[in-house]
């Protein structure tokens, strides 16, 4: 049975640290070992592909989603403006191990994309014992220097369309942000993305969210530090593709990491379309297999 990622069905709320966090767990009744996915910057829970969840339920594995704070239908920082950063991302992490907390899970496997995959590393250095693995995806170790995002790229990062849009320009808006952002290898057509981006908007328009999210990467710098003390086992993914956060954000991440292995993705931009997906599943088989 295909799992319902798109739709509100079985969408719960849990209290941590003040905040209500909104999320959804498929396979509930699964034995194995449980997966975590945590989104990246401003982007819902209902975006990640139904295959990823649907594929990682068949063997055997719970999996909780989730809105990061700031986003989707979870609590956010409104009276705190956008000007200064509102929490720093060790904040997001706590709201992971909250979530865990809530759910009873002692250990999860944590896998997060982009800025969902500094959370995850964060969560791996200050609480191991509630991680059997790492998977970092797309994601970045925070080392000043590294190579930088395309103009292009980097304007999606913060791209809002003037007040009083309609639902049809901020769709607009969006698909070409996501157009720059998309890999060579693995294309995704216009109708597909209009509609992904149609569900976000009309589900949670939330754009000063997106702001203090990248304010938190921004005022949170260098994981080093963290990644250095990671001992449970740990994946990096990385495009070759990406705009975004260029192959070497992924490279100093694995390399920063004791043991880590690094999986480079052919022309895999920054995105994980549902055609990309077989692929993730299968280098995550070999990496639990390991």
């Amino acid at each position: 049975m295909a799992a319902d990622v798109n739709g509100e069905r079985g969408t719960r709320h849990a209290v941590i640290g003040g905040l209500s966090i909104a999320y959804r767990v498929f396979g509930e009744s699964a034995p194995g070992e449980p997966w975590i996915l945590i989104r990246g910057l401003g982007t819902q829970m209902i975006e990640w592909a139904p295959a990823l969840i649907e594929g990682l339920v068949e063997r055997g594995s719970p999996v909780a989603v989730f809105d990061n704070r700031d986003t989707g239908l979870s609590s956010g920082f409104e009276d705190r403006g956008t000007e200064a950063a509102a929490y720093p991302l060790l904040d997001m992490a706590g709201d992971v191990v909250g979530l865990l907390d809530h759910l009873g899970w002692a250990r999860a496997n944590i896998l997060g994309a982009s800025m969902g995959g500094m959370i995850a590393q964060l969560v791996a250095a200050r609480e191991p014992e509630r991680v059997c693995s790492l998977v970092s995806v797309m994601s970045s170790s925070g080392r000043p220097g590294l190579a930088a995002a395309t103009p292009e790229a980097a304007r999606v990062l913060t791209a809002a369309p003037p007040a009083g849009s309609s639902v049809d320009d901020k769709i607009e808006l969006m698909l070409a942000g996501r157009r720059v952002l998309g890999g060579c290898g693995f294309p995704v057509s216009d109708d597909e993305r209009r509609a992904q981006v149609r569900q976000a908007i009309e589900r949670a328009w939330r754009p000063d969210g997106v702001v203090r999210q990248l304010r938190a990467v921004m005022a949170s710098g260098s994981r080093l530090e963290d990644l250095a003390r990671i001992r449970v086992p740990a994946l990096v993914i990385h495009g070759d593709d990406d705009c975004l956060l260029p192959l070497e954000h992924g490279v100093d991440t694995a390399a920063a990491i004791p043991g880590a292995r690094l999986e480079v993705i052919a022309g895999m931009g920054h995105e994980i379309p549902v055609t990309l997906v077989p692929r993730l599943l299968g280098i995550l088989d070999s990496f639990r297999a390991a």
